[in-house]
């Protein structure tokens, strides 16, 4: 079935370069469990090594590229349908396995659940701490998003499972339902997703909510002024992005790429016209909690990276460079949304390294608590087409307007 978009076929290099940090993204969270507890057990299979790991990886992203490259036909639907089904079942069925085991030396789902049950309450958020003593890392943004789960279910038990069934739907709507079976198989396989998912972590979810709602905003740009009702429903898209864009900084980065593109696809109107509001909300979110008590704000001090014995100077600096560096690059190449997530890959990829490089350990929470995300925006960066859509005020990148203006 082919959705809004068409649906592309893969190419060899995209294939091939996306496996190989696909088998890296995967494996370094299976280092650190076995560096930890000796081994990840069967949450780990089949990535029990370094060198099957990337086998592994390449023998499924081919498999991923066959499924795209066969032709379309009406029964494959219903065979796609199953697949995105049996590839949630089989998350759920991880989930269920493990968040007895690990829930309880794990607080990034108590973080959400108190912080978004102190807003509810009128309180600052940020003067609780979670069950582990830790404060709360999340910025705002993030644990708006995390109150429907609150109010309906007092927990957020069932929050990664359903942004996993978000952004499998969404992309099935989209790109058709090739895209969504390749993305859930290709995440629920990865240790990484399930490992995250299992402790009920939101690095992942947080690019998850960005790669949906930056997507729709987009969409959205190309309609917004059919009528009052296209209108709104492209500001109040912006505005839940903007909770996706304020939850942690590592993201920041694609304020760049997506605002340029929306730009010169649609015009400086459609760009302000979303910008506006998501800007000022997202200045809301990061800064007036940090201003009503600084002392207790910790999302600033996370962002800092922590310390450990020989750790690069200034790597946080340097770390947030190099990000923005691949965004600059990334914005002056792109010519489509593929792009805009392509770079957000790269970027994320960029920050992992430089994190495990640059406090030489490469088997640390943070070389792998953001894996997911990067999973997902490769995912998006594949199945999203490589042509603008028509219509749209110029199909050049801004590299080569900027050579043509000189």
């Amino acid at each position: 079935m082919s959705g809004v978009w068409r649906e592309r076929r893969w190419r060899p290099w995209e294939v091939l370069t996306v496996a190989l940090a696909y088998a890296y993204l995967s494996w370094l969270p299976v280092g650190f469990m076995t560096q930890r507890a000796g081994s990840m057990g069967r949450m780990g299979w089949p990535f029990v090594n370094l060198p099957t790991t990337i086998a592994v990886s390449l023998v499924a992203f081919a498999v991923a590229w066959g499924v795209m490259a066969v032709p379309a036909r009406r029964w494959a639907t219903p065979v796609h349908l199953l697949g995105m089904a049996l590839s949630v079942l089989f998350a759920y069925w991880i989930y269920r396995q493990y968040v007895d085991h690990y829930a309880p030396v794990t607080d990034r789902a108590t973080a959400l659940q108190y912080g978004a049950e102190e807003l509810l309450a009128g309180r600052n958020p940020y003067y609780r701490h979670t069950q582990l003593d830790n404060t709360i890392s999340p910025m705002v943004g993030g644990l708006l998003l995390a109150v429907p789960f609150v109010l309906t279910s007092g927990d957020m038990y069932w929050q990664g499972l359903v942004w996993l069934v978000l952004t499998i739907a969404f992309l099935s709507w989209l790109c058709g339902t090739r895209a969504g079976l390749v993305t859930g198989a290709l995440l629920v396989l990865s240790p990484a997703f399930r490992l995250e998912l299992s402790i009920q972590s939101d690095g992942w979810l947080n690019g998850a909510a960005l790669a949906v709602t930056g997507t729709a905003v987009y969409l959205l740009a190309a309609r917004y002024r059919r009528s009052t009702w296209w209108t709104a429903a492209y500001v109040a898209a912006a505005l839940v992005f903007a909770m996706a864009f304020s939850y942690r900084f590592i993201y920041a980065v694609l304020a760049l790429p997506l605002g340029a593109l929306v730009w010169r696809h649609y015009g400086r109107r459609a760009l302000l016209t979303a910008a506006i509001p998501a800007g000022v909300a997202s200045v809301l979110l990061i800064f007036v909690p940090y201003l009503a008590d600084p002392a207790v704000y910790a999302p600033f001090t996370k962002a800092g990276l922590g310390s450990r014995p020989g750790m690069i100077a200034n790597l946080p600096l340097l770390t947030g460079l190099a990000c923005a560096a691949v965004a600059v690059v990334g914005t002056l190449l792109l010519r489509t949304l593929a792009g805009v997530w392509g770079t957000m890959f790269v970027a994320s990829v960029v920050f992992i390294t430089l994190t495990g490089w640059g406090q030489h350990d490469w088997y640390q929470y943070l070389t792998w608590a953001y894996n997911g995300a990067a999973l997902v925006f490769a995912l998006f960066a594949l199945c999203l087409p490589l042509r603008p859509p028509p219509g749209v005020a110029t199909d050049r990148t801004l590299l080569e307007d900027l050579r043509g203006r000189r």
